[in-house]
Order: structure tokens, then C-alpha cells, then sequence
């Protein structure tokens, strides 16, 4: 069984990797874009007042090692008493049962997120961004590094960096900062679920390679007992069948 599934997770890891590698330039362009934006906006875009909110992005199932545990610790830390927007069935459940139920939550996310999932939410938090009701809004998730290899980051998604440059804007930077903050968050929503996804896949592939080492090695030694237990009963049998022929004798 735990062969089974490291085959089918292994097969996820390679699919996830593959969009993973395929979203990234997207998102790091639209991040850029915004950063220039935000240069040309200054303090009046980056600076708001309100709560913050964290997005936790946490698989739907377990027995992916450490993982889930990992992304928790370091969002428990993070959120504080902000705002919990939460991607994944188990970080919506442990915050519910920490008291700090999300405002927003995607659940279930599946086991291959799509951008047609991740947009329409991704378009409630930019609403909410856009009221005023949250001021800030950081990412807890896993990002992916290679094969099984994964490490757990809070990533700041608004408000971004500035990069000041000398940058015509056609139409106006107020303008275009309406039209491209949603499309920013969708990307780069979409980025992190996709990083996490990937995490999660490639953190299953280890557990469940341990997890068949571990029996393999179970299997060995109690192979080995009862091959020993088997041979005693039989260098018993033949003790008491010979002391018997003696004993007629």
C-alpha cells in the first residue's frame, strides 16, 4: 500500500513541478509590474490602515509527513491576531479550532490546484483588500526546492516592494493600480497554492518511502523470528524423537 502510494504521489510531484515551473515567470513578472506601480504611487498605495490578514495554504489530507504540521507552527506565529484566509481543509480546520475561524477559505483545494479555482477567491481577497476591511496580506506556504526537498516561508504579498524608476505610465498609475492588483493577487495566489501543492507531493513521496523502507525492515526481522522460532521447534522435535529411540533401546 505504501508503495502504491508513493507511485501516485510521485506522479502528482512530477505534474505539480511541471505548472509550478510553468506559473512561476508569471508571477514573478506581475510582482515586478506592481513594484513599479507602487514606485510611481508611493506612500499613498503601499501605506493603508486596517488588520492584516495571512493566507494559509495547507493540504486537504494527511500523511504527508511533517508538513501540515511545519506550515501550521509558522502561521500560528505569523497571524498573531490577524485575519486567517485559509487554502486547505487542514489549516481551515486547526484555526476553527483555535478560536480564529478564516474569513475566507477554499476548501477542499484538491490535490492539483487550477487557476479557474484560485481566481474567483482570489478575487474576494483583492475585494476585501480594496474596501479597506484588510490593510496587508502575507502568504504562510511551502516552496518548493527540489525532488523532496521543500522549506516553509511567509511571503509578503501586499503591500509589495517599490522600485523607483523613470517609467511612463499610459493610462495613469491610479488607473492601472485597479486593474492590475486583482490580477496581481490571482497570480500570485495561484504561485503559492501551486508551491505548497508541489510541497505537499514531494513531502508524501518521503513519507511514504520511509514508511516502505520502515516495513521492509519490519518484514526482514520478524521473517527472521519466526524462521529461528520454526527451526527451534524443529531441533526440539527431533531432540525428543531421538531421546525416545534411545530410551526404547
Amino acid at each position: 500500500m505504501c508503495r502504491a502510494m508513493k507511485t501516485v504521489s510521485l506522479v502528482k510531484l512530477q505534474k505539480a513541478e511541471a505548472r509550478l515551473t510553468a506559473a512561476r515567470p508569471f508571477a514573478v513578472r506581475m510582482a515586478r509590474s506592481l513594484e513599479r506601480l507602487a514606485g510611481a504611487l508611493g506612500e499613498a498605495f503601499l501605506s493603508r490602515e486596517g488588520e492584516k490578514a495571512v493566507v494559509v495554504i495547507t493540504s486537504d489530507k494527511g500523511l504527508c509527513g511533517g508538513y501540515n504540521a511545519a506550515v501550521l507552527r509558522r502561521a500560528k506565529k505569523e497571524v498573531g491576531g490577524a485575519q486567517v484566509i485559509a487554502i486547505g481543509r487542514k489549516g481551515e480546520r486547526f484555526f476553527r479550532r483555535q478560536g480564529n475561524p478564516a474569513v475566507e477559505s477554499l476548501v477542499p483545494l484538491g490535490s492539483e490546484p487550477t487557476f479557474a479555482q484560485i481566481a474567483p477567491f482570489a478575487d474576494k481577497v483583492a475585494a476585501r483588500l480594496q474596501s479597506g476591511e484588510i490593510a496587508g496580506l502575507s502568504a504562510v506556504h511551502g516552496r518548493f526546492l527540489r525532488g523532496t526537498r521543500s522549506e516553509v516561508i511567509a511571503e509578503e504579498i501586499f503591500p509589495p516592494g517599490k522600485v523607483e524608476e523613470d517609467i511612463i505610465f499610459e493610462p495613469a498609475p491610479a488607473k492601472m493600480a485597479e486593474f492590475l492588483q486583482g490580477r496581481y493577487l490571482r497570480a500570485a495566489l495561484y504561485a503559492a497554492a501551486l508551491e505548497g501543492s508541489a510541497s505537499e507531493h514531494g513531502a508524501r513521496v518521503a513519507a511514504m518511502t520511509a514508511a516502505s523502507d520502515n516495513a521492509d525492515e519490519m518484514i526482514d526481522t520478524l521473517t527472521m523470528d519466526y524462521n529461528r522460532a520454526r527451526q527451534a521447534s524443529i531441533t526440539k522435535e527431533l531432540t525428543e524423537i531421538v531421546g525416545s529411540a534411545e530410551a526404547l533401546r
